[in-house]
Parts: C-alpha cells; sequence; structure tokens
C-alpha cells in the first residue's frame, strides 16, 4: 500500500478514509460471524466477534451477537460480563436483553429475579416462542403449575412443531394429576422428537399412573 502511495497510483489515505475502511472491514467480520453462526460454527464466530466488539465498544448489535453465541454455547461467565457491559450503555430500552439476561439468571437458578426481566420482554418480544418456553419453565420450577400451562400453551399457539412445549406442557399436566393430558402432551413432543429422552420418561410416569403398563 506505501508503496502504491509513493509511486503516486492512489492518494495516501486520510483519517476520515481510513475510518470509513476499518467500518467496512468490521463490517464484513460481523457478517462473516454471521454466516459460521448460521453453519452451526458458532466457536469460530466467537473470536471475530469479540474483537469487533472491544474495538467498537458502542455498537450494540455487535455485542448482542456476541452474547447470543456465548448464551449458545452455555459459558455463562462470558454471557454474563457482555450482558453487563450492554447495560451500563446508554440505550432504549432493549427486550433482547431482558430476554438474554432472564434466561441467564435462570440457569443461575434466580427463577424469580428471571420472571421479572422475562416478562419485561414479553412486553416487546411475545411473538418469540423461546420466550414463554423460558417463562414456562420459570413457573414450573417455583410449583406455579397452571401459570406454566397457560405459557406453553403460549408458545404452541405461535409455534405447534415445538417439541420442547409440549414436553413443558406434559410436565405441567402431570404435576396437575391431569394424566391422559400429560400423556398426549408427551407423545406429540415424541412425534416431533422421537430422540427425546425426557419426554420417553414422563410418558412412562404418566402411563404408570394411568395404571397402563403395556
Amino acid at each position: 500500500m506505501q508503496q502504491l502511495i509513493e509511486l503516486g497510483y492512489i492518494d495516501e489515505l486520510t483519517g476520515d478514509k481510513q475510518d470509513r475502511i476499518k467500518k467496512t472491514k468490521d463490517e464484513s467480520d460481523f457478517y462473516l460471524a454471521r454466516v459460521l453462526i448460521h453453519a452451526k460454527k458458532t466457536s469460530e464466530a466467537i473470536p471475530i466477534l469479540k474483537r469487533i466488539y472491544s474495538e467498537n465498544p458502542d455498537v450494540v448489535r455487535y455485542g448482542l451477537r456476541l452474547a447470543s453465541c456465548y448464551q449458545a454455547l452455555n459459558k455463562k461467565e462470558d454471557l454474563r460480563r457482555v450482558v453487563e457491559s450492554l447495560r451500563k450503555k446508554d440505550q432504549t430500552h432493549l427486550p433482547q436483553l431482558d430476554l438474554m439476561e432472564g434466561t441467564l439468571l435462570l440457569a443461575e437458578n434466580k427463577p424469580r429475579k428471571a420472571l421479572e426481566f422475562l416478562t419485561k420482554a414479553e412486553n416487546f418480544v411475545s411473538h418469540l416462542p423461546y420466550l414463554h418456553i423460558q417463562i414456562g419453565i420459570v413457573y414450573y420450577k417455583i410449583h406455579r403449575w397452571e401459570d406454566a400451562e397457560r405459557a406453553y400453551l403460549k408458545a404452541l399457539a405461535i409455534d405447534e412443531n415445538s417439541a420442547i412445549a409440549f414436553h413443558g406442557l406434559g410436565l405441567c399436566y402431570l404435576r396437575q394429576k391431569k394424566y391422559e393430558q400429560a400423556t398426549e402432551a408427551f407423545l406429540n413432543a415424541i412425534g416431533l422428537m422421537y430422540y427425546f429422552s425426557e419426554a420417553h420418561y414422563h410418558l412412562g410416569e404418566a402411563l404408570y399412573y394411568l395404571e397402563n403398563y403395556e
């Protein structure tokens, strides 16, 4: 590059031009990371996202994407660090961050605190079945079976092919001693995801209570 400048083929880059080139490179790397994530190579996307987020800490979407990678790989400490850094920024309300923090608190076995963030997120991203599944898990953990049931039904109203939601719904019915409904929910879960070991186990539990041993 310097030789081309000295030979007069191109102009020397000014600060503004260098900034534009860097911004273009960062955006290119960001989309490369997204491609890697889509190709299920999340661990390869993390170093790219770490670099561009550390160099551009005010670009919230870089941080959110990095946080989502940590969440996908269950790297709770790294996720907590990024979430806290995003919280410090003077930004408009970010429902994705509430959802992420609620999920993280749930993983940290703090269901009641998690519920605060998840219900906040529900005001903005209620179209996401994943959100209602997380709310269902929280209610189930604190033994609010009917509230958990409603949350799983909301998830299924959005995505009728969610084996996770059917399994959660079955657990709610099981704890309420609605064994026939539980059996149907677990069968639906297994029909959608045959190698779902927990659903098979809980189906057996429901059938036991129905005294169906065949």
